[in-house]
């Protein structure tokens, strides 16, 4: 909540710490205080200098949030494909994927995307949207089983 000392870490940070992990956290701290270009132009930045797979799709899967939140679900579709396509095993980037499909029409890839991601990486928020996808295709058994299944992940995370 302390927006003047979160600045400060984050450029004391960048000037320790040159490079996409400092980029990468910028990003992230002028998105939470809502100045978008300056995350986007950042977070790409931190995409054209990554050198390891794992920085470039975590870095390509913070373009595609952005995208996201910008309300562009195909440039957030090609971002999170991008990711995948560097690592993968990047599961968040294939649950963003999942949401963006869905976004547009795409149900039954999205599905199957959902799908996967809960097998790989069972985190409630997917075990929700999957369920409220379900929901909204009338799916309503479905819908049920899988908010049976997020209340399981729930009751685990809060043990």
């Amino acid at each position: 909540g302390d927006r003047k000392a979160a600045t400060e870490a984050t450029e004391r940070f960048g000037e320790l710490r040159k490079g996409v992990p400092a980029l990468a956290r910028t990003a992230e701290l002028y998105r939470g205080q809502g100045w978008r270009e300056d995350a986007l132009a950042t977070a790409r930045e931190a995409a054209d200098r990554a050198v390891t797979p794992a920085e470039k799709a975590e870095a390509l899967h913070r373009l595609g949030e952005l995208a996201w939140e910008r309300g562009e679900p195909e440039e957030a579709l090609a971002q999170f494909d991008a990711a995948l396509r560097t690592e993968s095993g990047h599961h968040t980037s294939l649950a963003g994927k999942a949401r963006a499909l869905a976004a547009l029409d795409r149900t039954d890839e999205a599905l199957a995307a959902y799908q996967s991601v809960l097998t790989k990486l069972p985190h409630p928020l997917y075990a929700l949207e999957l369920g409220e996808l379900y929901a909204s295709l009338g799916l309503d058994g479905d819908a049920r089983s899988q908010y049976a299944e997020l209340e399981k992940l729930l009751a685990r995370s809060k043990a």
